[in-house]
């Protein structure tokens, strides 16, 4: 369906960001979900109030990301 994975979280403290990071990166492989999606900041150039940043989309391997929470 053409469809992109990325992540977010809604806690309610610090102690239970990414709870279940780990778990949903589990059943993601399940489906065969071989990349999650996040936005990638690119340089502005000169800052003076009236520059809007510049997003760029950023594929992450799931594998990579997987790493972040063993």
């Amino acid at each position: 369906m053409g469809g992109r994975f990325t992540f977010s979280d809604d806690s309610h403290g610090i102690a239970q960001v990414a709870t279940n990071y780990k778990r949903n990166v589990n059943y993601l492989e399940s489906l065969g979900v071989k990349e999650v999606f996040t936005f990638e900041r690119g340089p502005v150039e000169g800052v003076n109030g009236d520059t809007k940043a510049v997003l760029r989309e950023k594929g992450v391997a799931l594998a990579a990301f997987r790493e972040n929470f063993n």
